[in-house]
């Protein structure tokens, strides 16, 4: 199913969410290659205007605007192939919150938009680890449980038994990293359908990255 982006242009308008006042910051992996784009406004730094993000190869994966640190607008995710062919995988729109495309299955339960890409980008960005993480559990992985409601926000979250992590404190600030709130999930179709169990496990390997997997 293909989605003209031409045509969602000429239905909502081009709108700018950009403050006179603003600086462009881009991340770079360390391979040079650009892997996201953000505008923020001064002297807060605060996100406030256009957003792009990368693969680590430089394909594009997603484009918006951000208003005062929420997403606003429209916003597009893209899937790419191996052949160099590029998908639309999701459109929404945040100002109305609707979802206008998606080729994601149509389940009762809440997700973000933009898939499990984006909920890995909104972990890493709350999560700051202690120093001494880096030398003491670096490979190691850190097993987390969570409990989400209908609108897709965080409610419990619990170790895992099986973590090879033991850590209170590594613990409680992921757990406060989880738990923050936020904007970008879509809700699930009914709530009064919905059972709040444990959805899945999240597998932190401490210093690298994060592994997202549901159940």
């Amino acid at each position: 199913m293909k989605f003209t982006l031409f045509t969602l242009l000429c239905c909502f308008g081009l709108v700018a969410y950009a403050q006179k006042d603003s600086t462009v910051i881009k991340k770079y992996n360390t391979k040079e290659i650009l892997i996201s784009e953000y505008q923020v406004s001064l002297p807060d730094s605060a996100y406030n205007g256009y957003c792009k993000t990368y693969t680590n190869g430089g394909q594009l994966l997603s484009s918006g605007y951000y208003k005062n640190k929420q997403r606003v607008g429209i916003w597009i995710w893209y899937q790419h192939h191996e052949s160099r062919h590029r998908d639309t995988l999701e459109i929404y729109d945040y100002g109305n919150k609707k979802e206008l495309f998606s080729t994601f299955p149509k389940v009762n339960a809440p997700r973000f938009a933009g898939g499990e890409g984006q909920a890995r980008a909104h972990m890493l960005e709350n999560i700051q680890y202690p120093e001494y993480v880096y030398t003491k559990y670096a490979g190691k992985t850190l097993k987390m449980m969570y409990k989400t409601n209908c609108n897709g926000q965080i409610i419990e979250v619990k170790p895992n038994l099986s973590s090879e992590v033991k850590d209170a404190e590594v613990e409680e600030l992921v757990k406060k990293a989880l738990m923050t709130p936020y904007s970008y999930v879509i809700p699930c179709t009914n709530e009064a359908e919905y059972n709040s169990i444990y959805l899945g496990e999240l597998n932190f390997l401490l210093g690298f990255t994060i592994l997202f997997s549901n159940h």
